[in-house]
């Protein structure tokens, strides 16, 4: 099955274009100026999803906007903002996620936006929930579970835990989480930070088949079996 391509319309994404890329979706991005003649000459792959990165409701994010439907794309936007609360008028369907995110909220942003868009087929839709062994994490409830009990999450805490079950075994350095799951594009957190809110879920995760590992000298995994 093709992967979902995302057209990316910013200045300043191939931080995201790259991340996105190595979840395995499909990207192009392009910058303002060039995108809409791009996408109306089929210079592009074809476009399943859109992230622009202007601000909703400006008159450059509507003049795109616009353009957009008339170079035949019919799907939502999600728009990367400056604002907390976007009011106006923008397409049905749209998203919006404000800075400063991480690289894990925007690619859930993206699998919640694919997973509403009527152009997508069924078939190609992120499902809603990750399975690893007893743990179940709902992504539209933004809820875990393990064997059916409830766990007590903080918000970074479940961006951790979501990270490592969608790539259950493998291992992640404390800089790719890091980068992956606190917002980028500020400096001033560090790596000791992940060491922190690993004793955390660890304390948090019960006695079960699926466990905090680490990994000396390279990071933290996943991990399941008694």
């Amino acid at each position: 099955m093709n992967p979902l391509t995302v057209l990316l319309i910013g200045e300043d994404l191939v931080l995201e274009s790259m991340s996105l890329r190595h979840d395995g979706w499909g990207t192009v991005h392009d910058v303002p100026s060039t995108a809409l003649a791009n996408l109306a000459h089929g210079t592009t792959d074809p476009i399943d999803l859109v992230i622009l990165d202007l601000e909703p409701g400006s008159a450059a994010s509507a003049e795109l906007r616009s353009g957009l439907q008339e170079a035949g794309y019919a799907g939502p936007v999600l728009y990367l903002t400056d604002q907390e609360h976007v009011s106006g008028v923008t397409g049905i369907g749209d998203a919006f996620l404000a800075r400063p995110y991480s690289l894990e909220q925007l690619a859930a942003a993206l699998r919640a936006l694919a997973r509403t868009t009527p152009t997508i087929e069924d078939v190609r839709r992120p499902a809603t929930t990750i399975r690893y062994g007893s743990l179940v994490i709902d992504e539209d409830a933004l809820g875990a579970e393990v064997d059916g009990a409830h766990l007590q999450l903080t918000g970074t805490e479940f961006e951790f835990l979501r990270y490592l079950a969608r790539f259950p075994n493998r291992v992640h350095s404390k800089a790719n989480i890091l980068d992956r799951v606190w917002p980028i594009r500020v400096p001033s957190v560090r790596s000791t930070v992940v060491e922190l809110y690993a004793s955390y879920l660890r304390k948090k995760l019960p006695d079960s088949d699926v466990a905090l590992a680490t990994v000396r000298g390279a990071g933290y995994r996943l991990t399941q079996g008694r």
